[in-house]
């Protein structure tokens, strides 16, 4: 679960102790791993061998993934506050994430049984990202 999200829970009281206890460990999970391998190859090492992946997972998939395929904290229905990512190579590049309208139409799903939700790009083009947005109908 993303901090931001996780703290946006808290604020709004809808966090369970189960919740707390399950970051929790898996925090100490974290730290026990990577506690080890910092004792074989030291700081310097770790850092350099850790912050530049994760930027670059930041920069590949938190962005387009995670902010893109929500309206910010849109409270709407499921059809309308997430959205998908047309073509297999948004699918497999992200291992399923560019299907996240339908994760949450159907979130018992696993990411690679929402494969034959992925639909073609209307215009045709397999290589440049585009979104499937689908706003809320509005009452004039």
């Amino acid at each position: 679960m993303p901090h931001h999200w996780f703290f946006w829970l808290w604020r709004r009281g809808r966090i369970r102790k189960d919740d707390v206890l399950e970051l929790a460990l898996n925090y100490c999970g974290i730290f026990a791993v990577h506690g080890a391998v910092l004792g074989f190859v030291g700081p310097s090492r770790l850092f350099w061998g850790l912050v530049p992946p994760l930027i670059l997972v930041s920069l590949l998939l938190w962005y387009p993934f995670a902010a893109q395929t929500h309206e910010g904290y849109a409270t709407g229905s499921a059809e309308t506050r997430s959205h998908n990512y047309y073509g297999r190579l948004m699918y497999w590049f992200s291992l399923g994430l560019a299907m996240h309208r339908e994760h949450h139409l159907q979130p018992g799903l696993a990411w690679i049984e929402l494969k034959s939700y992925v639909e073609k790009s209307p215009n045709g083009s397999w290589l440049l990202p585009q979104r499937d947005i689908r706003c809320a109908s509005r009452r004039v």
